[in-house]
């Protein structure tokens, strides 16, 4: 929005039309902004443009490329694909096809043409449980396609929140905690390894690979320790079973022979405690 644009790059854009006579067009490819916003910070200060002179460096289209540009509008290409197919301005595909008596679409776009197919997928996906957002990127569509779709066969979509990978925004259930850079992972009440969870089902992804090696949930006193340090390389080989809190490049091992399979076990019984 021009609004937003540096007081000295608003000068500059009244400066080269008013006095070096520079196109909208022009001004806007020498300075990395949008045409439409030239023209608004233009009108701002009260400048009269010719809306004919906007457009008159344009390429000029043959009446052949009119003609295909009628016909792929048609067949619901957008303007803005238009202009880049043709290397023009999106105003002048729009002048080219009012001169060939086109009716322009509003900026929703026609409705998509579904086959009884994609239908009945639809319908499918949607009673699943998937969203909308994602039912369209599996059919190549906007939600607002599938949207239109459901309306106009009588399909009811009242408000629902869909789960998992059915979700258009769902990455895979993975995040990161800022503070201490540990990555965790969402896991679910069907898991085995479910009661590692926090209350809203995360999991450290670290302590949950050691724990599906080892076939059984880690113990509250049992950690996982990063050999690189590096808190996000959650590789098998990177990791370390250990006893109790740990610091960095610290691990317990068999003063005997060496070993780092240790775990603690019960006392035998009759053993005193130390």
């Amino acid at each position: 929005m021009a609004a937003s644009l540096p007081e000295t790059t608003k000068q500059e854009i009244y400066r080269m039309h008013v006095e070096e006579r520079v196109s909208g067009v022009e001004i806007a490819k020498r300075l990395g902004i949008g045409e439409t916003t030239v023209y608004r910070e233009l009108r701002r200060r009260g400048v009269k443009l010719d809306i004919a002179a906007r457009y008159a460096t344009q390429r000029k289209t043959t009446p052949e490329e009119d003609q295909e540009m009628v016909r792929l509008y048609a067949e619901g290409w957008t303007t803005d694909q238009l202009a880049d197919r043709y290397s023009v301005n999106a105003g002048t595909v729009k002048y080219r096809l009012k001169r060939n008596n086109v009716t322009l679409r509003s900026r929703g776009g026609p409705f998509r043409d579904f086959s009884e197919e994609e239908v009945e997928q639809a319908k499918a996906l949607y009673a699943e449980g998937v969203s909308q957002s994602k039912i369209g990127e599996v059919l190549g569509t906007s939600q607002s396609a599938i949207s239109n779709l459901f309306k106009r066969h009588g399909i009811e979509t009242g408000s629902r929140i869909a789960k998992r990978e059915r979700h258009g925004n769902w990455r895979g259930g993975r995040s990161q905690i800022k503070a201490t850079g540990y990555v965790l992972v969402r896991i679910f009440p069907e898991d085995p390894l479910y009661c590692m969870a926090n209350k809203s089902g995360y999991v450290m992804e670290h302590r949950l690979i050691v724990a599906r090696w080892l076939g059984r949930p880690l113990m509250e006193w049992e950690t996982v320790h990063h050999i690189n340090g590096d808190k996000t390389d959650n590789r098998l080989e990177n990791l370390q079973l250990r006893v109790g809190k740990h610091g960095r490049n610290v691990v317990y091992r068999c003063a005997d022979c060496g070993s780092y399979h240790v775990h603690p076990v019960e006392l035998a019984e009759g053993a005193e405690e130390g």
